[in-house]
């Protein structure tokens, strides 16, 4: 029986710095569970591009959203550091 990891569903894993982004989408794959990666700027990592990602401004919230739901991504999780954008 898999270790539980999540809904079967499409997950969007809002990547912030550390380890924990990648341990969570890891732990997913490992389990045949998909992941979408939503990387905003200072928060891109070299392991990131081996997931489906999308690279993302936080002025521009709406494209987000709209990929993600035509990923099929039911469930979002927020993981790892990030600071606080400047929003122009």
């Amino acid at each position: 029986m898999p270790e539980a990891a999540g809904p079967a569903t499409p997950v969007a894993i809002v990547a912030g710095r550390g380890e924990l982004p990648r341990r969570i989408a890891e732990r997913r794959t490992r389990n045949g569970l998909p992941v979408h990666l939503v990387i905003f700027p200072d928060c891109f990592e070299d392991w990131m591009i081996e997931y489906p990602h999308g690279r993302y401004e936080f002025e521009r919230l709406g494209r987000v959203f709209r990929e993600i739901r035509a990923a099929g991504v039911t469930h979002v999780v927020f993981a790892g550091g990030m600071n606080r954008p400047r929003i122009r």
